[in-house]
C-alpha cells in the first residue's frame, strides 16, 4: 500500500473518532461511481463533562473521501457505526449558506479507517474492516516456521 504522509506533504493530520451518518456515497461530482472514489460523512459529539454531566456543545461533522482499497472498506461502514480515522490529512473550506452566513466544510483524506463499533452486529468490533494492514501480512498468511 502506499505511504498515508507523503514527505512532501505539509499540513495537519488528524485522528477522528465518530459515528457514521450513513453509507458511504459516491461523491457529487462522480454520481456513477466511475472514479472509484466514496465519502463517508462521519459525527463527532463535542463538549465536556461537568461534575456528573456531560455538557453538549454542538456536532462537528467530517466528510471521509477515499479510493481504491481504502473505499472498499467504506462499503461495509452502516449508519450509526462508530469508526477511527487516523493519519487523515484535514482539508477546510469555507462557504456560504443560504441564510448568507459563512460556514466550513472538514474534509479528511488519506486516513485509514477502522470501523470499531458496528451498530447493525450488536455493538461488537468489527475487527477485519479497516483500510490498514499494520502487519504488512502476505496474502496467503504467514507461514508455519519460525523465520529465524
Amino acid at each position: 500500500m502506499s505511504e498515508i504522509n507523503p514527505g512532501n506533504y505539509d499540513g495537519v493530520n488528524v485522528t477522528i473518532v465518530g459515528r457514521a451518518g450513513g453509507p458511504a456515497q459516491f461523491p457529487a461530482y462522480d454520481k456513477e461511481g466511475a472514479k472509484g472514489v466514496l465519502e463517508l460523512n462521519v459525527a463527532v459529539s463535542q463538549g465536556y463533562k461537568k461534575g456528573d454531566d456531560w455538557v453538549d456543545t454542538g456536532t462537528t461533522w467530517y466528510t471521509y473521501t477515499a479510493a481504491g482499497d481504502y473505499a472498499n472498506v467504506l462499503r461495509e461502514v452502516g449508519k450509526g457505526d462508530k469508526v477511527r480515522i487516523d493519519n487523515a490529512r484535514l482539508e477546510t473550506r469555507e462557504f456560504k449558506r443560504k441564510d448568507e452566513s459563512v460556514g466550513q466544510q472538514f474534509t479528511v483524506r488519506f486516513g485509514e479507517l477502522t470501523i470499531i463499533e458496528a451498530k447493525g452486529n450488536g455493538g461488537a468490533p468489527a475487527a477485519a474492516a479497516t483500510t490498514a494492514d499494520v502487519w504488512n501480512t502476505p496474502a496467503g498468511g504467514f507461514a508455519d516456521e519460525t523465520p529465524f
